[in-house]
């Protein structure tokens, strides 16, 4: 995940570059437009860029292929870019599939400027008092995925949850920067999870998902 309100206009002139410059100048996927693609994907292999799949384009904040950008890389990020800390990388969508996934490619154009260099977090999160005591499948420095516990009063100052509410559900997200749950999850069978919404901050229908983490992100990301 990338803070989108930092990404850079994408002016590093190299070969990449030029390919991508090239791509987004044809409209619609002629035949030329699909071989630049190839031509780009080997060019990417050559230089060592890494390529991953994002269930949410708002993830990295592009959707399109051959859209790209730059971004200095913290120095206390993880996930995917977690190889680049200090560096200033090239981010680009290089692939689309069934529903929201993107297929992201990202490589190395310099060092991050020592002026521009991020080297902590100034974001504070809070959680509610009543994820004490839960069992956490899955934390990060925003947000948290609790085991729900029956008979529980979920509370905080911006929020009550009814019971009725939780019925049938196994996981709950929180949110630190806003201090409350915001969905939830559950198995639906041995392939597939479903996620909902907790109002206010998230919407109520049921979603299907492929794995545990693509529910998480997806609830997250809609925070994002």
């Amino acid at each position: 995940m990338v803070d989108t309100s930092k990404i850079l206009t994408d002016d590093h002139e190299d070969e990449v570059r030029n390919i991508l410059r090239d791509m987004n100048g044809i409209s619609g996927w002629k035949k030329e437009k699909v071989l630049l693609k190839e031509k780009l994907l080997e060019l990417l292999k050559k230089k060592r860029y890494i390529s991953f799949w994002a269930s949410n384009p708002r993830t990295y904040g592009i959707g399109q292929i051959g859209e790209s950008y730059l971004y200095d890389v913290p120095m206390f990020i993880g996930g995917h870019l977690k190889k680049f800390r200090g560096k200033r990388v090239r981010i680009l969508c290089t692939g689309s599939a069934s529903h929201h996934w993107r297929e992201i490619s990202a490589g190395i154009v310099c060092d991050t400027p020592k002026e521009y260099l991020i080297t902590s977090n100034p974001q504070s999160y809070n959680f509610p008092a009543f994820i004490k005591d839960h069992e956490v499948i899955y934390s990060s420095p925003r947000f948290k995925v609790i085991k729900i516990k029956p008979r529980t009063i979920y509370s905080s100052k911006e929020q009550s949850i009814k019971n009725s509410d939780l019925k049938g559900w196994d996981y709950m997200v929180v949110d630190g920067k806003v201090e409350c749950a915001i969905g939830l999850i559950r198995p639906s069978n041995l392939l597939q999870f479903e996620t909902s919404g907790l109002k206010p901050y998230g919407w109520s229908w049921i979603r299907s998902h492929g794995t545990l983490k693509e529910a998480i992100d997806y609830l997250k990301y809609t925070r994002t």
